[in-house]
């Protein structure tokens, strides 16, 4: 990139990319060590700060050469982040060359046409799975890879022919096989290679194979097939129903607690013959063993034997047993083979089973089970060899789970932590808060303390503050009302009313905007044009409309504003009157503002006395709070992570207990036996968390 480039680059992230979601990202590399640091040591104008921070991400990843890493996650990120069109546009020069590339652009193109394809990936991609074997069979060495996905809590669907020929010695299958679900990074894969965190690891049951049918040996090599050859692939459907040795699909994700993976749901058997010609599908899969990663088709036909269906799509070996998609994310296939047929110098298109051939012989098998309730927040740290454990907090967490809910009553939108005199535990709160509403895009999270984001002293730095975290766009809408100087009560009225007023009239007004995805699309043409490339027929016949087409995007659905320290600040009572009267105006009844309803108050270290305490959810902590945590830690763990060894973390918690009791007669403040209290249940369980992790 020129430095012209890079300069733009750098405004247009400002601009459109929150401070939190650049922070998750660059956490992902080793590159810039402490981003944090940047952000607490910029002393600029606030309004100034997002770009000045951008300006040294950039700068760091320019020295390191991984320019291009930094783009390409952009570049993903983008697509959960609205008005990032600009900033695809910016980035694309940046991007990596040859058929990544292309991939990427395809991507974009595919979550511009399908508003719901973000919310419906992270929903299916932690179940669907890469397949790794290696064994030695007739004095030839095998190996092969594959992918599969959960059709149940420890059933897992794929393409037989990834385990032949093995299948004909079944008892080798369970030995020569693994299971890696959360691939999403670092190399391929092997058999008795390393696993990356936070890669889980599953073996096969022992009666591994529940139900299934050999491959076709002439699959994706006929064109058209006689009578007899139609029988045949009837019968040679290439699938088998997997038993894992441990019910993951009712396990969270991560081993730190959090949403139950689940598993993909069974399809309206007739769906799949309702496929139309040029159709789109998603095919989520893992080439050759590699991360986890998505490919767009477009349906062409069906086999004359009606088992098959062909799809335009660029599939790799490794890739058989990947799910087929349409554009709601209903199954319709599952991928077996690439369609190249005599004569052919290079594959024609793909194939997969059409899912109604195959779904007969599974149902029977696929039980009924409701989903268990997510597991709870136990662990902070990003790196799951590690512990930064949440000990008690039951009812900050909690809160957190209910802020989340649009409807959210009083009690759910207002929460204070209020700790006995000398006790930690303020700033860890709004690491939780953090951890619990980072994976949304469109959450907001905001932080006034001492340290890392300084509270302002005045209600025009405050609210210049707020303007920049609700990405307000300067110019817009009336200037803010001028500070009345003269006299007290005037002075309470313009903090009080005016301002708020106002204020609450901007956030309602540019929370969300129209988009004329025509206009976009006609963008897109032209820079498709420009580069060379092909463009979407849909998204060609999109900017062929006459008419514009618009569609509502939303900057955020909900925010955080976090005041912590407040045991040893006091808010200004400018910014009090400020707060208080929004508080007051999102719980009135003639719900003048909506967008306020949107909004979490905490409050960390003190209870506001300008605040109403029937409004507020309160959490009192003290050393018992942490004392009585550890009893139910275990729990939390086992919950988390039900294939850890109880008998491993029995043994840790007994270690933890002991030291507590050792330290019981301390004479070191509050504070500081938390803090002890802390480390030794981090450093303890990390010591220990090879054991239970299951690699």
């Amino acid at each position: 990139m020129t430095s012209e480039q890079l300069a733009a680059l750098g405004r247009c992230i400002a601009e459109v990319v929150p401070l939190g979601s650049l922070r998750g990202l660059v956490e992902q590399h080793p590159v810039v060590a402490q981003f944090d640091h940047l952000v607490k040591t910029y002393a600029g104008p606030i309004e100034k700060r997002a770009l000045a921070v951008v300006e040294r991400v950039l700068e760091q990843y320019s020295l390191q050469r991984s320019l291009t890493l930094l783009c390409e996650g952009l570049y993903e990120l983008s697509h959960g982040i609205p008005a990032s069109d600009e900033l695809r546009r910016l980035l694309e020069p940046g991007m990596p060359d040859g058929d990544r590339r292309e991939a990427m652009l395809a991507k974009r193109d595919n979550f511009f046409l399908s508003r719901n394809l973000h919310s419906n990936l992270a929903e299916f991609e932690p179940k669907v799975c890469c397949i790794v074997g290696s064994y030695e069979l007739g004095g030839k060495q095998h190996d092969t890879q594959g992918t599969g996905f959960l059709v149940g809590p420890d059933l897992l669907l794929t393409a037989m022919h990834v385990f032949e020929p093995l299948d004909r010695e079944p008892a080798r299958v369970p030995e020569s096989f693994k299971v890696f679900f959360d691939h999403h990074a670092s190399a391929p894969l092997s058999l008795n290679g390393p696993v990356p965190a936070p890669v889980r690891c599953v073996r096969l049951a022992q009666d591994w194979r529940v139900t299934g049918a050999q491959s076709f040996e002439q699959d994706g090599k006929i064109d058209l097939p006689d009578p007899q050859q139609q029988e045949a692939m009837r019968k040679q459907l290439d699938f088998v129903l997997v038993r894992l040795n441990d019910e993951v699909g009712l396990q969270p994700v991560s081993p730190s607690g959090g949403r139950i993976r689940s598993w993909v749901r069974l399809p309206d058997i007739h769906l799949p013959g309702k496929l139309a010609r040029d159709e789109r599908l998603v095919i989520t899969q893992h080439p050759g063993g590699a991360p986890q990663c998505l490919d767009f088709g477009r349906f062409e036909r069906v086999c004359p034997s009606n088992t098959r269906i062909f799809y335009s799509a660029s599939t790799a070996p490794g890739s058989s047993g990947a799910p087929c998609f349409n554009q709601q994310f209903e199954l319709v296939g599952m991928h077996n083979a690439k369609f190249q047929p005599a004569g052919h110098p290079v594959a024609k298109s793909n194939q997969a089973i059409r899912f109604d051939s195959i779904q007969a012989f599974i149902a029977p098998h696929i039980k009924h089970i409701e989903l268990p309730a997510p597991a709870r927040l136990w662990n902070l740290d990003k790196d799951r060899m590690h512990c930064r454990p949440v000990i008690g907090r039951s009812v900050l967490l909690k809160w957190i789970e209910d802020s989340k809910h649009a409807d959210a009553n009083p009690r759910e939108r207002y929460f204070a932590m209020v700790p006995e005199a000398g006790q930690g535990g303020k700033s860890f709160s709004w690491e939780v808060l953090e951890h619990c509403v980072k994976s949304d895009h469109q959450h907001l999270t905001m932080l006034f303390d001492k340290d890392r984001n300084i509270m302002p002293a005045t209600l025009e730095d405050f609210v210049a503050t707020l303007t920049d975290e609700f990405m307000i766009p300067p110019g817009e809408g009336t200037p803010m009302p001028a500070r009345t100087e003269d006299d007290n009560d005037k002075l309470r009225r313009w903090a009080s009313q005016l301002v708020p007023q106002w204020f609450c009239a901007q956030l309602e007004a540019t929370r969300a905007y129209t988009e004329d995805r025509r206009a976009r699309a006609q963008r897109m043409v032209e820079d498709n044009r420009v580069m060379g490339r092909a463009t979407d027929p849909d998204i060609q016949a999109l900017a062929n409309q006459t008419e514009p087409d618009f569609w509502t995007v939303e900057r955020w659905t909900r925010a955080w504003l976090v005041f912590d320290d407040l045991h040893i600040l006091t808010l200004s009572q400018e910014i009090q009157d400020f707060v208080a009267a929004i508080a007051q105006m999102g719980n009135s009844d003639n719900g003048t503002f909506e967008v306020l309803r949107r909004l979490r108050w905490v409050f960390l270290g003190n209870c506001p006395a300008f605040l109403d305490p029937a409004l507020m959810c309160v959490e009192s902590i003290g050393e018992q709070t942490y004392l009585d945590g550890i009893e139910k830690l275990k729990h939390d763990i086992m919950s988390a992570a039900p294939y850890a060894q109880a008998v491993v973390i029995e043994s840790v918690i007994d270690t933890i207990k002991d030291m507590m009791r050792l330290s019981a007669g301390a004479t070191d403040s509050p504070a500081k036996r938390l803090a002890l209290l802390q480390n030794v249940v981090s450093v303890t369980l990390t010591k220990k968390m090879p054991i239970w992790t299951n690699t």
